[in-house]
Formats: structure tokens, sequence, C-alpha cells
């Protein structure tokens, strides 16, 4: 009986697509052998396609978790600056994300919010905010300090308990630097924030 290359064929190039495609240069090996028949082989490809977990379509959320943001007061551009780092892919194996305005279809939300006054008064404003308190959606905030300091030290006091607050960092801006300071606080807060956004329900209670 002869055997059908082409459906040989396919199978090997679904089978590199597999979680198993590490065993196609062997099987590849394997019938260039005089003793191998290829409809053995084709036998034995079927029923290991046949029994290979179906790839079941991501959804939307798995593929590109998606977060919007709201900012408290003035930061010079730095909000934007965080924003479209949190948004570049380094790798390509990382998950992309998205920025969306839909308050109610994101999965989480970041708060921008630049220190105006006591760093307590403005935490409270924070929790008061309707895009904090109308929704349950994981919350990043991003206390913000106004500074040309590079060592500045924003302390180690955690000021949000409720476990929907995912995340609390601090980053350090100033309008004469270009708004976002650059200095190892900032790159850590910021490489945290992308973590999390990728992540939208790591951290939470």
């Amino acid at each position: 009986m002869a055997v059908d290359e082409e459906k040989l064929q396919n199978i090997l190039r679904e089978l590199k697509g597999s979680e198993i495609k590490e065993c196609v240069p062997h099987v590849e090996e394997l019938m260039k052998k005089p003793q191998i028949l290829h409809s053995d082989v084709l036998d034995l490809l079927t029923v290991v396609v046949t029994s290979l977990p179906s790839k079941k379509p991501e959804t939307a959320r798995q593929q590109a978790p998606r977060f919007c943001y709201v900012k408290t007061g003035e930061t010079y551009g730095a909000h934007e600056t965080i924003v479209k780092k949190v948004k570049r892919r380094k790798w390509r194996s990382l998950k992309q994300v998205r920025k969306t305005k839909n308050m109610q279809g994101c999965d989480i939300i970041i708060v921008f919010c630049p220190i105006t006054s006591r760093t307590g008064s403005d935490s409270e404003a924070v929790k008061r905010h309707a895009a904090v308190s109308s929704n349950n959606k994981p919350v990043i905030v991003v206390l913000m300090h106004h500074t040309r300091d590079k060592e500045f030290s924003p302390g180690e006091r955690k000021w949000f308990e409720d476990p929907r607050f995912v995340l609390e960092v601090h980053v350090l801006f100033h309008e004469t630097q270009g708004g976002l300071l650059q200095c190892a606080q900032n790159r850590q807060a910021v490489s945290r924030i992308k973590d999390q956004v990728r992540n939208p329900y790591k951290n939470q209670m």
C-alpha cells in the first residue's frame, strides 16, 4: 500500500507547532533509515497527533490584559512616560498589554498620585476617587514625589491595606528633569508596575 507522503508531512508540520516539537528531528532521522517503513511512522504519528490536547483559543484577557489609568494631579508628563514603558514589550515571550479608557472593561487600574501635601492626605484622596471607590478592580497606586533628588527616600510605610490595592510604588519626578527622573528608584518601580499589569490579580489577597 502506497504511503500518503503528503499526509505524513502535514502531521510533521502540525507536530512542529505542538508541545512535543522537539521530537520531530528524531522522527525525520528515523525515516531516513531503510528498514523503517514510512507507513508505520504514519500510523504512529496519527495516534500521537490524535492524543495531543486540543488547543483552545486564548481569551482576549489571556492574550492582552487591559489597563486604564487616572491621575489625581499634575505629573509634568511623568505618568505618560510610565504608561509608554508599561506598554512596551522587551521580549516577544512577554504578554502584550493594552491601554483602554473603558473603566468597566479593564482588568486593572493604575492611579497616578502626585504628592501635593502629605502622603497620608493624598492616599486618602486616592481611596475616595470615583475610579477606585465605584468598582472592585485591582488597583496599582503610583505615589509620585516632586523632587530633583535621585536619592530621595520615600520611606517604607505602606499606605494602602485594602486587598484591592495590589501594588503600591513610589516614583520621583520634576518638570526640570523632563518629568520622570532617570534613577534606580523609578526603574524598579516601572518594572514592578509592568509585572503587575501583566498579572492583574497577582498579590491580591
